[in-house]
């Protein structure tokens, strides 16, 4: 046999030994990136706040413009609950005064009495009267609305309302309240008479002022009185007082169990401050079904009320908007979403309360990319996208929302790789939550069937399909996609038939019936023939070559990949304290203190002096990050320089070319979140507490912090989740703690990345959360 005998030879026999290796070994590495698109739903919220004030009314109509919106609550602020009520004023323009005293028999003054008038019945519950009494007035008097005898222009025997004069020594306007003794006037002339006929006391002087020039009444008299009559009557003088009356009541609402029916429902105002005020404050979620609200404003005095009211009217809407899930595996999943708006008045905006995991958002309005912060605000503490009145017009608004997620992992353990044609396929399927499954088959790379799995409460299921006894011979690829409302995951499965046919429908049926949707039939080929082609060609060599490739190619990504999550975590265990300074001052603008960490303050001073004192600087352009590696007193120091300010950063060993690239990409984030407060730079350090978030993006320091688990009832949980959940909670009851480390987690095994992987994703979802420690 020669040479090249003995190497074809060579050939096969490492072709049949490594096909038959493939044969038993079980293959779940994605062949090509196959996509899948699903119909996806979101919730998002309208919501927009009415204020307004409706004055002289007496029922309230509220304008929503739209029926579909929700009330979630109604405050209505009542003023000037009356029928009419005034401050009539009489005279208020002090020129002279009058004493009402007793000196002694031969000189006194006893009274004062002044005229005005009613045009139409009323009810007088005060009078103001400007005066005052002198130190040492012991004695009182009374004031009274008596009425007049037109015929001596003087009040006359009768007493309509009297009380004790209320006055003190300051000169100005005493309220006298005569709402005690509430009494409705005729229309005809009235006098005010200060009363002080029982005065005996010299050093009890009252004053009333009065306007003797420019009276605003001229017509109107004034009087004297001696004790037993009246004398000097003037007319044309006034003595000052205004006259609070009303001519309709006012009321407090409880007093005429006033009420506003709101959506079939009587609720009763509550009582204000003072009369004639009240308010309401309805906190209950209803759906009012009409584009303008009316409200009937009911008491039980049979009078029609008048009223000013200051209305706050919270509206909100919750509607769906349909759109488009794309997994992939080598693209991630993109989230896609068309909606309509059609804003009302008021304060509107939109709110959309996204998943956790999504990320790189977009967001369009008519066919224009908008910018988040101005245009619109992405709230990563709350997961919610907030767009405000102003980027909202009036009129039909057409937007786009765009979001990607990472892709989520879901685990397939098939029962075995080879299978006959005619059996039936069995793949175990683990997600990470309850959803929606979808399958894709693949023979030779040609879609074979599709359809949906009917599991929407199951996160492990197992996939079975019975193949068709002509099922085509070759390598299959079973694609499992998974999704919910918030996340997606795909996995592939690799699996050989056999015993079938060698016949390749196009887009058509295999089965046992045929019956295809193509119209292009398959070619029918002797499988010794392929055999002898491939052997003479050498492409099962070609095959089996490329097969090894990709295993090794598999099994390198996977160790890359292992060595990846290795390196961040021992980073983050290796770093003991952050730094962010000001180049110019060298102040600190930020520190940060890793959980758990004991680092000597001379280190840290001891380091920064060093800098001050050989002038250590990184030389590079203005616009790019310099970094440099320094070692310091048995720590490694990373020290990273770019436009106006520096990060210092300590750590107990060196750490991984992927961390050095994250300390750059965090001087891009710092100086974009913060560059215009460091150029400015005054000293106040308090504007930089943002940084702590974004110091969390890069370098995930939650955790290595002390954590706590928060779960509810509603909390979905995996069973790999749920396992390292009770773990967590054995480790806190075992040392009577109410927080752990994750080391805690990993203390008592060699590096597992999926257990590290399911440490992450826990403190993702925020079921491991940092704790304070006291």
């Amino acid at each position: 046999m020669n040479k090249r005998n003995k190497t074809i030879l060579g050939s096969v026999f490492a072709a049949i030994f490594i096909l038959g290796l493939i044969q038993l070994t079980q293959i779940t590495v994605a062949q090509d990136d196959k996509t899948i698109n699903i119909s996806q739903a979101i919730t998002l919220e309208e919501n927009s706040l009415i204020s307004e004030t409706q004055k002289n009314i007496s029922s309230i109509d509220i304008d929503l413009s739209d029926s579909r919106f929700n009330i979630t609550n109604l405050e209505l602020n009542f003023s000037n609950i009356i029928q009419h009520r005034k401050l009539s004023t009489i005279e208020d323009n002090p020129l002279t005064e009058e004493r009402i005293y007793y000196k002694n028999p031969a000189q006194y003054n006893l009274g004062i009495a002044s005229q005005f008038e009613l045009k139409k019945p009323t009810n007088i519950f005060g009078v103001y009267v400007y005066g005052e009494f002198i130190d040492g007035t012991s004695e009182s008097i009374n004031i009274q609305i008596n009425g007049f005898d037109e015929t001596t222009h003087t009040p006359n025997e009768t007493v309509h309302l009297t009380k004790v004069l209320e006055m003190n020594t300051t000169e100005g306007w005493h309220f006298q309240n005569f709402s005690s003794q509430a009494k409705v006037l005729n229309p005809g002339n009235y006098s005010v008479f200060l009363n002080g006929s029982g005065l005996v006391d010299p050093a009890s002087i009252y004053y009333w002022y009065a306007n003797d020039l420019t009276s605003k009444y001229p017509n109107l008299y004034s009087s004297l009185y001696d004790g037993s009559g009246w004398y000097n009557t003037f007319k044309g003088r006034s003595f000052l007082f205004k006259i609070l009356q009303r001519e309709n009541k006012t009321y407090f609402p409880s007093e005429i169990n006033m009420n506003v029916e709101i959506n079939g429902t009587e609720h009763l105002v509550n009582d204000g401050n003072d009369l004639g005020y009240g308010s309401i404050d309805l906190n209950e979620n209803f759906h009012p079904g009409v584009s303008n609200l009316h409200i009937p404003v009911n008491n039980n005095d049979s009078a029609v009320l008048n009223f000013t009211v200051d209305i706050s009217l919270s509206l909100k809407n919750n509607f769906r908007c349909i759109g488009d899930l794309e997994i992939s595996n080598k693209t991630g999943n993109e989230w896609s979403f068309n909606f309509n708006t059609n804003r009302i008045k008021g304060n509107y905006s939109l709110i959309f309360a996204f998943p956790s995991t999504w990320e790189n958002f977009s967001l369009i309005r008519n066919s224009i990319t908008l910018n988040p912060g101005s245009d619109y605000l992405i709230d990563t503490n709350n997961d919610l996208i907030l767009i405000h009145n102003n980027s909202i017009s009036y009129g039909l608004i057409n937007w786009q929302l765009e979001a990607n997620s990472i892709v989520q992992q879901i685990d397939l353990n098939i029962q075995k790789p080879n299978y006959q044609a005619g059996e039936e396929i069995s793949i175990g399927v683990s997600s990470p939550s309850n959803g929606n499954y979808t399958y894709v088959l693949y023979a030779l790379d040609i879609e074979k069937y599709s359809g949906q799995l009917n599991y929407p409460e199951e996160t492990n299921i197992i996939f079975s399909y019975n193949l068709s006894s002509n099922a085509v011979n070759g390598y299959w690829t079973a694609y499992i996609y998974w999704n919910n409302q918030t996340d997606a995951g795909v996995a592939t499965q690799i699996f050989s038939i056999s015993g079938g046919s060698s016949t390749i429908l196009l887009n058509g049926d295999d089965d046992d019936n045929g019956g295809g949707d193509s119209d292009i039939e398959g070619i029918i080929v002797d499988p010794l023939i392929i055999f002898l082609i491939f052997l003479i060609s050498g492409i099962v060599a070609g095959a089996s070559y490329t097969s090894y490739v990709m295993v090794q190619r598999y099994r390198a990504k996977k160790e890359a990949y292992r060595k990846r999550l290795h390196d961040k975590v021992n980073d983050i265990l290796n770093l003991n304290y952050i730094m962010i300074t000001d180049r110019k001052s060298g102040l600190n603008v930020y520190e940060q203190f890793l959980a758990g960490k004991d680092l000597n303050p001379t280190l840290i001073s001891g380091f920064l002096d060093a800098i001050r004192a050989f002038g250590i600087e990184l030389t590079g352009s203005y616009q790019n990050s310099q970094t440099v590696k320094l070692e310091y007193k048995e720590s490694k120091i990373i020290m990273s320089e770019y436009k106006n300010f520096r990060i210092i950063l300590i750590l107990t060993d060196n750490p991984s070319e992927s961390f050095l690239e994250s300390v750059e990409e965090l001087s891009y984030d710092i100086d974009k979140e913060f560059g215009k407060e460091l150029e400015n730079f005054k000293g106040d350090v308090r504007m930089f507490a943002g940084i702590k978030d974004i110091i969390e993006k890069h370098f995930y320091t939650t955790f290595i912090h002390p954590l706590t688990i928060v779960v509810s009832a509603d909390t979905k949980l995996t069973l790999a989740e749920q396992t390292m959940v009770n773990k967590a909670k054995a480790i806190m009851k075992k040392n009577n703690l109410n927080y752990f480390f994750t080391t805690f987690l990993m203390a008592d095994e060699k590096f597992n990345p999926k257990n590290v992987e399911l440490i992450f994703k826990l403190i993702d979802k925020k079921i491991f959360r940092p704790v304070k420690l006291d």
